[in-house]
């Protein structure tokens, strides 16, 4: 099983790995929306793949 990942916006970087996904911001601002996608394939002709839509709040402790 193969897993890859896609963001729409260039402020951030996103890979998949088997177990997790890691997503890098850079310069996001509160407001932005992005779309990751992320797609898995068996390498027997099955894909499947989902967007996560992301929206950057403020975190308040």
């Amino acid at each position: 099983m193969t897993f890859t990942a896609v963001s729409d916006n260039p402020k951030v970087y996103v890979t998949a790995y088997s177990e997790y996904l890691v997503m890098e911001f850079n310069n996001a601002n509160v407001g932005d929306v992005f779309t990751i996608t992320i797609t898995a394939d068996d390498g027997k002709g099955g894909i499947v793949s989902t967007d996560w839509i992301i929206t950057v709040t403020t975190f308040e402790p």
